[in-house]
């Protein structure tokens, strides 16, 4: 369900209507989140870019700096068709000098580029004993005080990552049942 469409923001303000935290995660419990709200209402503007006047509201959103969504837009229509798991895979698991398990830093990675010449991209993969995930600084974190801490590095390529997310969409994994997650930056 989604609002209808403004031609611009309103003058007298109220947008995007805001709610509490606390009322979002009562409607939608953070351990639940494979099970949306039905309906689930929609609060930001949604502008259709291969519509000229729509592109023009959105414009108008931008300017005034307040959020809003985007689609049928062609480049990112590409994207998704083109980033297949096996394609993204093929970007992140590359050959790459040690990643030690220890203290979650990466050695430096060689220039590895694929055919097409675009360099390979870092990124590794972190477990948490539940659905809980910190960012964290692993040299920072005195275990004697804090505890374990809330996420391991593991060496799960992207590829295994991947079959793993899957299964874990398949199944709805469980909120105390052992996660995984996927980091991902530039080289």
């Amino acid at each position: 369900n989604y609002p209808s469409t403004m031609s611009g923001p309103p003058a007298e303000g109220g947008y995007p209507f805001l709610e509490p935290l606390g009322t979002l995660m009562t409607r939608w419990p953070q351990d639940d989140i494979d099970h949306p709200p039905q309906p689930f209402v929609e609060q930001l503007q949604h502008f259709d870019y291969n519509d000229p006047e729509q592109v023009q509201m959105a414009l108008k959103f931008r300017d005034a700096e307040l959020p809003f969504k985007v689609y049928n837009v062609p480049e990112v229509v590409a994207a998704g068709k083109k980033w297949t798991d096996e394609y993204v895979a093929g970007h992140f698991d590359r050959d790459y000098k040690t990643h030690s398990l220890m203290d979650g830093v990466f050695g430096r990675r060689q220039d590895k580029r694929n055919k097409d010449g675009i360099p390979g991209s870092k990124g590794h993969c972190q477990e948490a004993e539940g659905n809980f995930f910190s960012f964290f600084i692993p040299m920072n974190w005195e275990p004697r005080t804090l505890g374990p801490p809330p996420t391991m590095d593991n060496d799960l390529t992207y590829a295994r990552w991947a079959k793993h997310a899957r299964y874990a969409d398949k199944v709805s994994l469980g909120p105390t049942e052992k996660h995984f997650y996927w980091q991902a930056g530039i080289p």
